[in-house]
Order: C-alpha cells, then structure tokens, then sequence
C-alpha cells in the first residue's frame, strides 16, 4: 500500500483498514477535525500527482477516514488516468466537475487533468466545512455557481465562510486552469488559515440545501 505520512492511497484489500473506516460523508462535518483531515487528503491527491495518476473523481463517498480522523484513504481509482491532459468528458460526478469537463461543446478538445483534481478539492472542503455543497453543477443553468462566477464574495452569502476561506475558495474555483492554485500552495493557505467558518447569520438558500449523499 503506497502512503504518505497519515494518508493512504489503497491499493490491494487490507480487510482490518476496511472495517474500520468510513465515507466521511457519513461522519458530521461537525465531528470532523476539518484541517487535519483535509490536509491528509492534499498529500494523498500530491502523492498520486507524482506518481502521474490523476483520480477525476474526487468526492466524499472516495476518501474513507478512521480512527476519529487520524487515518484517512483515497479510494475508487475506477476513472483514474496517467494522463496529465484527456479528451475524456464526464469522468466524475456532476457536482465536483468543473464545467469543461462536463461540457465539451465550445470548450478545448483537452482538459488538464491536475487542475479538474483541485476544482473537486474545493467542493470536498466545502462538504467538510460547511457540510452541504455550494452548487449542484458548474454549469450557468445552476443559479448559484451562475452568480458566484458574477461575484467573487458570492459564496459567503449562501455558506458561512471566513473572508481568508473564502479567498481560498477563489483561487480553487478559477475557471483558468492556468491560474487555479496548485495543491502545495494551496496545502500552505490551508495551514495558515485561522478560521473556515463564522456563524450562520445572513444566509440565502441558494447553495445546496442537502448534506452530500453518494451518488
């Protein structure tokens, strides 16, 4: 089994590891020590980069957590690619694509593959944040990610995010490749930031109201 420090990236059954982790879909996203676990998960996505394999379906029901946190697994590589830039439309699941991947028509004939990784990233911080997702599709028929992609400070009034998170959370979600933050840079404002989320007070409905369930 290939790891780095406390996250795993599974590769034969280990029957012990499997009973006893979880989606952390299934655990509250209140239960959850939220930097911890998502820091593992940037590791593991970095390790996996490094080795050339892209996961393109990065989403809670994939990355498995035990032991209250403290060991977290990247699970599922069935649409997985050594290729750093595909022509394979619609690997993953609609709420954790970025649009181009999901719309070919109009859009460059390739994708680059990284970069679609920390676009899911950020849906799955969201998840584990705030416990809800921020659209359901990157698509401008959804009304949210519509406005977001309008308004850089959308996003805080639909989820209870820190300014710093929320300046995070831009850099994730830029729709330039080119110009979305890397998974180290990104590993290092994580670490530094102080907050992700301020009390509820204020909030639209426009983000997706329901806890993320498997798809």
């Amino acid at each position: 089994m290939a790891r780095k420090e406390g996250s795993h990236v599974r590769g034969k059954q280990d029957a012990h590891s499997e009973m006893c982790a979880c989606p952390i879909w299934r655990v509250s996203h209140t239960q959850l020590p939220c930097k911890k676990v998502f820091v593992q998960l940037l590791d593991a996505v970095e390790y996996c980069h490094g080795l050339g394999i892209y996961h393109r379906d990065l989403k809670p029901e994939n990355i498995l957590v035990s032991d209250d946190g403290d060991t977290l697994k990247l699970a599922d590589f069935g649409l997985a690619t050594c290729d750093s830039e595909s022509n394979e439309y619609g690997c993953g699941s609609m709420t954790y694509m970025k649009c181009l991947v999901t719309c070919p028509s109009g859009c460059d004939a390739y994708y680059k593959c990284g970069p679609h990784d920390v676009w899911s990233l950020g849906i799955v911080i969201i998840n584990l944040t705030c416990g809800r997702n921020p659209w359901k599709e990157a698509l401008p028929k959804d009304r949210a990610y519509r406005k977001f992609t309008q308004r850089r400070g959308f996003l805080k009034t639909i989820l209870p995010l820190t300014d710093e998170f929320n300046d995070i959370l831009s850099d994730i979600f830029d729709p330039d490749p080119e110009l979305r933050i890397t998974i180290p840079k990104l590993r290092a404002r994580i670490m530094e930031c102080a907050r992700f989320t301020v009390p509820a007070a204020g909030i639209t409905s426009l983000a997706s109201n329901a806890p993320h369930t498997p798809s």
